[in-house]
């Protein structure tokens, strides 16, 4: 029986499960990041592929430098978040290059979940109730996870619609409060 390219690549796109062991590996090989887009659609209009599907960038060129690549923040790099309506996580290929300490670039990458779970899991790569980077929530309509303890970076609450967790403690940057109708958390000391 011959398969359909269509099943094939339906099968390639469910061969992951979320499960301990998978993202133990991808915490052990580092090679994941995480993201915003306009719900799939990255800068420029660059449409990536659904949930699971591996995406590659047809202008890749491995030099340190902002563009031809698919980008994101994760390990060794945390400093610049892109804008967008949903965040992102994903699975990049081995081949990583860190752009000027605040972003990553990768040849091919595959989204592995999406929103609140998206970020719940970038927690559970990092080992904590930590993340490291700066945040850009301006335009995001979904909460983000009642465990996370800190932020390292600047956070942008520009019309953010839900309440900061309860469980919040410090921010490492600096806050846009513009449009942010809600008390900040009582926990947040610093």
């Amino acid at each position: 029986m011959s398969r359909s390219p269509q099943n094939a690549r339906a099968k390639a796109a469910s061969s992951f499960q979320l499960t301990p062991e998978f993202l133990n590996q991808l915490r052990e090989s580092g090679n994941w990041m995480i993201r915003l887009s306009k719900d799939g659609r990255a800068y420029n209009g660059f449409i990536w592929n659904p949930v699971g599907e591996w995406t590659e960038a047809q202008d890749w060129d491995s030099k340190p430098v902002c563009g031809r690549g698919l980008h994101g923040q994760g390990p060794g790099a945390w400093g610049f978040a892109h804008e967008g309506t949903r965040l992102e996580l994903a699975e990049t290929d081995p081949q990583r290059i860190v752009v000027g300490d605040n972003k990553i670039k990768t040849p091919r990458a595959r989204i592995l979940c999406t929103g609140s779970e998206a970020l719940e899991t970038a927690l559970y790569l990092l080992s904590g109730y930590t993340f490291p980077g700066s945040l850009n929530l301006k335009k995001i309509t979904h909460q983000l996870p009642a465990t996370l303890q800190s932020i390292g970076g600047d956070v942008d609450l520009e019309g953010y619609q839900h309440q900061l967790p309860a469980t919040l403690q410090s921010i490492g940057g600096d806050v846009d409060l513009r449009g942010y109708q809600h008390q900040l958390p009582a926990t947040l000391q610093s």
